[in-house]
């Protein structure tokens, strides 16, 4: 099973690593907004076609809900990411790097923390109602991606603020009393 689940998801991530060379050529060309908004759309469709997953649906389907979604990631964080480090000084990249990476890993614990209540509360609930275990299982995995596609409308919301870093005067060492 485990096997099973990692080949319906890689091609995603496949998807993700191909399609980063495409869009860091067009965020040097057209900068983050063109590309994060559509991102954002993309990203929340995709979790939008998530609640529609069910007992029957086909494995062609979820695959292709995956990789429209990992098509939205890329298409949102790559750019964002360039984005935001490209607005510090070179001297702090490295701090930079690391709190953008910190917040990353814990907005995604947190949300995977919120999601998986969601997914248990819902379980739990259909399990006293006379659900067998996996059935409840599977009942309390659609709540989960309704909250993921609801929680995705702030995001596509917030993409609209997104705009171009101003890029900081480089600053030479002498200025700054570091050694190149």
């Amino acid at each position: 099973m485990a096997l099973e689940n990692g080949l319906i998801l890689l091609p995603g991530g496949l998807l993700m690593g191909i399609a980063a060379l495409f869009i860091g050529t067009l965020f040097d060309k057209f900068g983050p907004r063109p590309l994060v908004i559509p991102g954002t759309f993309v990203l929340s469709g995709a979790l939008f076609l998530l609640t529609f997953v069910g007992r029957g649906t086909p494995v062609s389907f979820v695959v292709l809900a995956h990789l429209t979604m990992s098509l939205g990631l890329a298409s949102m964080m790559t750019p964002q990411m360039t984005n935001t480090l490209s607005s510090l000084p070179v001297r702090l990249y490295t701090r930079g790097s690391a709190t953008t990476n910190t917040l990353q890993q814990f907005a995604g614990a947190v949300s995977t923390a919120l999601f998986i209540a969601v997914m248990t509360g819902a379980a739990i609930t259909a399990r006293e109602v006379g659900f067998s275990p996996i059935s409840a299982h599977r009942v309390g995995i659609l709540p989960a991606f309704v909250v993921a596609a609801v929680g995705s409308i702030m995001a596509v919301c917030l993409s609209f603020l997104v705009r171009r870093a101003a890029v900081p005067v480089v600053e030479s060492a002498a200025a700054t009393g570091e050694t190149p």
